[in-house]
């Protein structure tokens, strides 16, 4: 008999499940890696690492969708803008207590 393995047992307990909400659901699909870094050196080229909100250049920024996953809105490029940081905080902000109004 196999048992099982203590970093093994440690790991399950720590594994959270995936919410199945529809408000929920795009968090489940996350861009990583190389193709993340692929759409970021993208965007950044195409917004000229200037923040969309604000108008500021900026060399650290993050990729936001302009319409929320949650609302509908695309994985694509022409629903993708650079803002900075700061920016980023308040959008993401507005976002959640649209995201709350809508459940």
């Amino acid at each position: 008999m196999i048992k099982p393995m203590p970093k093994l047992t440690r790991l399950n307990s720590k594994v959270a499940t995936i919410n199945t909400d529809k408000a929920a659901t795009f968090s489940v699909n996350r861009i990583t890696g190389r193709e993340l870094g692929r759409i970021r050196k993208r965007i950044a080229v195409r917004d000229m690492c200037v923040c969309q909100r604000c108008h500021q250049p900026t060399s650290e920024f993050e990729i936001d969708h302009r319409i929320p996953l949650f609302m509908g809105g695309s994985d694509s490029d022409e629903n993708r803008q650079l803002l900075c940081i700061a920016c980023h905080k308040l959008k993401s902000l507005e976002d959640l207590k649209l995201q709350q109004g809508v459940q």
